[in-house]
């Protein structure tokens, strides 16, 4: 019954006015340019063209997957999902007089420089976050002071059984973590509400906006052919090659080698006091915690890099999203 359904798909869209792809390389859409072929890879454009197709698909229980700009998402190369769903062009902004109210596929940058021109506060830091709101919420984003958690009223989700409110509460935030990515709600985020609150000091918004952006470009990895921080959470072990390096990382402020430099030499030695050079080449100059995937040896090169980062670690969580043949038997 679910193939026969998914051969209707195409009608279902067609019908309906919903924009698609079919049978193409997700490298074509996603941010490091992974994944295998996906046969649907369909396009809303509104709130209720979204609803329409999520709840076609709950309904014949056909398997999707729903993202934003997949700046967090390292889709597998093996993986061929059936259906993908972009929020992208569902991207509407709105300030009334008691929320901020963005669609799912609204970028957090471009919802960020909305607050600021009517001298909303607490956004400033997502004008350097690359996805989307829907994401944000997802994946319980914070950056530079600006906290989703703090800002969120309630959202909007579409589930199996029809749409729902939640509140922040309900949403059960932990460190970049929610109900949605710890796979305990099976949803679809549509709207989210946010809090407006008028700055007392306008001009100083776009200071600190400024001044974000300015740390971003320099002291962090540029956004492309990288996934951020890999890791939510890293706690080392005590080893001798620890010790010895987070030494190394005291006397470099001591002798007041510049930001820049110290944020390089530190990566370099933490690498090759572990004996891991050749890996140092595909992780980021400015955190060990951000992997660069720059060429066709890198897959490979992270699961590695994961390895070795959790060999070597206490606990660790990770923050970007692994998609493969396994993810939906996450769900609780």
């Amino acid at each position: 019954m679910k193939q026969e359904y998914l051969q209707h798909i195409e009608e279902f869209l067609m019908n309906n006015d919903i924009d698609f792809d079919k049978n193409r390389s997700l490298k074509s859409y996603t941010w490091i340019q992974r994944g295998g072929v996906v046969q649907f890879w369909i396009k809303p454009d509104s709130i209720e063209k979204i609803k329409s197709i999520v709840s076609y698909l709950y309904k014949t229980q056909i398997n999707f997957y729903v993202v934003g700009a997949t700046s967090n998402l390292y889709f597998q190369n093996d993986y061929h999902p059936e259906v993908v769903i972009s929020t992208l062009r569902i991207n509407k902004i709105a300030i009334n007089k008691d929320y901020v109210v963005a669609e799912c596929g609204a970028l957090s940058s471009k919802l960020s420089v909305e607050c600021i021109k009517n001298n909303i506060e607490g956004f400033e830091g997502f004008t350097t976050i690359p996805g989307t709101i829907g994401a944000a919420v997802c994946n319980n984003s914070s950056c530079f002071n600006s906290c989703i958690d703090e800002l969120i009223d309630h959202i909007e989700v579409i589930t199996k059984n029809g749409c729902i409110n939640l509140n922040k509460n309900d949403l059960n935030y932990k460190r970049r973590s929610s109900i949605f990515k710890r796979k305990e709600i099976e949803g679809v985020i549509l709207r989210v509400f946010l809090k407006k609150q008028i700055a007392l000091n306008p001009e100083l918004l776009i200071k600190n906006t400024e001044k974000f952006k300015y740390y971003r470009k320099k002291y962090q990895e540029k956004p492309q052919h990288n996934l951020g921080s890999v890791f939510a959470e890293i706690e080392l072990k005590n080893t001798l090659q620890i010790m010895i390096w987070k030494m190394f990382k005291k006397l470099l402020k001591i002798i007041h080698i510049k930001k820049d430099k110290q944020l390089k030499l530190n990566k370099q030695l933490f690498f090759i006091i572990h004996g891991k050079f050749k890996m140092s080449y595909y992780v980021s100059d400015f955190s060990f915690n951000c992997f660069v995937w720059k060429d066709n040896k890198a897959d490979v090169m992270f699961f590695k890099y994961k390895s070795f980062i959790e060999r070597i670690s206490k606990k660790t969580e990770l923050e970007i999203e692994i998609v493969d043949r396994n993810y939906f038997k996450q769900y609780k």
